[in-house]
């Protein structure tokens, strides 16, 4: 290695985490990244918590309307409000997302309650997933199957119902 940071051949040293050194995630250790994680984010009573609980209403209100729009806003919602919390805070975000989808979903009637349900109710469990770390391939495929399993349950209650209404 020359002085100037180039090796010996002329091309720059290989960045860190690469090439044999040690890993590092600088965005976790300086509370960086999509979502700032810092110690200040250890009670439910901060600002973060309560952006996600908003986030998990409006990603409600979207379920009622369109499911699919819903699951960004509820999933990174619950991610705000549970990571480096508890229990509370996944109980709440919720019920953010379930009341408000439910209540617009029977008012408006664009989507069944069940769907809206279900598209929140999957997306806390996968930002919970992410939120432990869980998150892996296979857990991330099995989870793709089983909300894919649920959705074809819904359209099939739905289709059912329909067809008991035509008869």
């Amino acid at each position: 290695m020359l002085g100037n940071g180039h090796s010996d051949n002329g091309t720059p040293p290989s960045p860190g985490g690469m090439g044999g050194t040690a890993p590092r995630d600088d965005a976790r250790d300086a509370g960086g990244g999509i979502v700032p994680v810092g110690p200040d984010m250890s009670s439910g009573n901060d600002v973060a918590a309560w952006k996600g609980y908003l986030s998990c209403a409006l990603g409600g209100v979207a379920a009622g309307l369109l499911p699919i729009v819903a699951c960004a806003a509820v999933s990174y919602g619950t991610f705000l409000a549970v990571r480096g919390r508890g229990a509370k805070e996944l109980v709440l975000s919720a019920v953010f997302s379930i009341v408000p989808a439910l209540a617009v979903s029977f008012v408006f009637g664009y989507t069944t309650p069940l769907e809206a349900l279900v598209a929140c109710i999957a997306s806390v469990a996968v930002a919970r997933l992410v939120t432990k770390q869980s998150m892996s391939t296979g857990v991330g495929i099995i989870t793709v199957a089983v909300l894919s399993l649920a959705l074809i349950g819904c359209d099939a209650v739905v289709g059912l119902d329909e067809q008991h209404d035509h008869s």
